[in-house]
């Protein structure tokens, strides 16, 4: 009789301290998820911003991409197609300098030499490369 009471008393503290144990598992599990969920919403941002950083690194468009910083037409326009450069679609300077239909006529801004830059048009184009910091 004893024996028996004292295994069943063994056994309900056992009970006792599974259950205990399997709530604290449970909670650890959660926590743990949450930790997950956590550190993958940082994984997307960061894989986000790299993304970004590649895009802007690349520029807008087919044709171009690089600084923004750069004059002059063509592919090498550091502007992107949307923005006015590149290949495709007539995009970029028309003219870099020297004198085209509107030489003569000071108001519309044509006929500028190529080293000058300035003016109503947008700035410097041609000359070496050096000087346009490119």
């Amino acid at each position: 009789m004893k024996k028996k009471k004292k295994k069943r008393r063994r056994r309900r503290r056992e009970e006792e301290e599974n259950k205990k144990r399997g709530e604290e598992e449970i909670k650890r599990k959660e926590e743990n998820k949450k930790r997950g969920k956590k550190k993958q919403k940082g994984r997307k941002r960061r894989r986000w911003r790299m993304k970004r950083r590649r895009r802007r690194r690349r520029g807008g468009g087919g044709g171009g991409g690089g600084r923004k910083k750069m004059k002059g037409g063509g592919e090498e326009d550091g502007r992107g197609e949307e923005e006015g450069g590149g290949k495709e679609k007539g995009g970029g300077r028309k003219k870099i300098g020297g004198e085209g239909e509107e030489g003569e006529e000071e108001e519309e801004g044509g006929g500028r030499k190529k080293k000058e830059g300035g003016g109503e048009d947008g700035g410097g184009g041609g000359g070496e490369k050096e000087e346009r910091g490119g």
